[in-house]
């Protein structure tokens, strides 16, 4: 996974455009074994991660060339984790809400 912040120096503009000139090109031509790959840009930062069929498969990825067009604030080679099994329990969605309307604001 790799977490990249816009270089001050850089325009909003230049910024997201080179981002994604980068994520076309991964969809154009993707390396053998990988499966997928989750990007997500925003005027000031961007979030990169890939899922490969194998390790060795991983080397051939393209990911260490984003600190060329973001500043690194993370780059993280995989770890497996454990999943919740609640994470696929049935969800009975809102209730009270009819009429209604409400934001969600995420905080850090």
């Amino acid at each position: 996974m790799f977490v990249g912040a816009r270089p001050e120096t850089v325009e909003v503009t230049k910024f997201a455009d080179s981002l994604t000139k980068f994520l076309q090109s991964e969809q154009r031509r993707p390396a053998q074994g990988l499966d997928g790959v989750i990007g997500c840009v925003s005027s000031n930062y961007v979030v990169y991660w890939e899922h490969w069929s194998g390790e060795e498969q991983s080397l051939q990825g393209v990911i260490s060339e984003l600190p060329k067009l973001a500043t690194r604030v993370l780059l993280q080679a995989y770890a497996t984790q454990a999943v919740d099994p609640s994470l696929t329990d049935h969800y009975a969605g809102l209730t009270s809400v009819e009429n209604k309307s409400f934001n969600i604001t995420w905080k850090g």
